[in-house]
């Protein structure tokens, strides 16, 4: 059985040299075509070709980014795509609790699928797709750092790299509107976390504790000014690392198929900065098939 593999040569800053060979290995029942990709709309391409000569399981050698980057496609043409980490932050599989204690090749031979939802984020100046999180304010900025940067150094993950070294002084609040269901709030928030899948931060940060890739809701953490500011959030620290940060004081949480946020602030979708709020954000149930 012949398995197309899609490998991004500049997620993670060529990591992928890591993660191709412990691919290969997994992968050893099939005959691989690996296909090399650079730019987003070169990995686009490369899915729409080989989802034309049949083939319906492609392996993505990337971060979140990359898988991001293949959604559009791999939607229209209801390929599944199976992701390997090789980016700053693949934390999308981390979420993926169906792979634990087996073998991606034998759940590649029984076409062992998953379906997960997939969430649109509407701007002014057009729609993103996302997966994983998305988050407005705070996080968005560190984000945008961390791709500027070049990725980690030493032992800490990249994104508390930035957090602690470079955006945490110029820490602010935005002004915004939620608009969910019947409710409609204002929030002088830090940073809102939209969250289909539970990690983001490259090391595992834990974001969205009771996220659910198949339930039909994209769970939102608001993290309020109240907060404080930099040294009691640098104090917060380890609750953002570990998921507790959602049971405290100052932090709005709720569940939606569909959430309208207004007001100006920056905004990241899967690892990759995107365009500025106001944005409607609206799940998509099951409309991704994954491995």
């Amino acid at each position: 059985m012949e398995v197309p593999v899609i490998v991004n040569v500049t997620s993670g800053h060529g990591r992928y040299r890591e993660a191709l060979p412990a691919v290969r290995r997994e992968l050893s029942p099939f005959s691989l075509s690996i296909f090399t990709t650079s730019s987003p709309g070169e990995a686009t391409q490369v899915m729409e070709r080989i989802a034309g000569e049949g083939h319906q399981t492609v392996v993505v050698v990337g971060g979140d980014g990359t898988v991001n980057s293949l959604l559009e496609s791999a939607i229209a043409f209801d390929v599944c795509l199976v992701p390997f980490q090789a980016g700053t932050g693949s934390d999308l599989v981390r979420s993926f609790h169906w792979r634990a204690g087996r073998s991606v090749a034998e759940m590649i031979r029984d076409e062992e699928f998953r379906r997960i939802d997939v969430c649109e984020a509407r701007y002014l100046e057009g729609t993103r797709l996302f997966v994983n999180i998305m988050e407005v304010g705070f996080g968005a900025r560190v984000v945008s750092r961390v791709n500027r940067s070049g990725g980690g150094h030493g032992r800490l993950p990249p994104f508390e790299i930035a957090v602690l070294g470079g955006e945490l002084p110029g820490l602010r609040a935005y002004e915004l509107d939620l608009l969910y269901g019947e409710q409609v709030a204002h929030y002088r928030a830090i940073e809102v976390i939209l969250a289909n899948g539970r990690y983001f931060g490259g090391g595992g940060m834990l974001s969205a504790p009771y996220a659910d890739l198949t339930d039909g809701l994209v769970d939102v953490h608001v993290i309020g000014g109240e907060m404080g500011g930099r040294i009691s959030l640098l104090a917060r620290f380890r609750h953002l690392v570990d998921g507790s940060y959602v049971r405290m004081p100052g932090i709005a949480s709720m569940r939606a198929e569909r959430i309208e946020i207004k007001g100006k602030a920056p905004t990241e979708v899967d690892g990759e900065n995107s365009l500025e709020a106001p944005v409607t954000v609206a799940v998509r149930r099951q409309a991704l098939r994954v491995i």
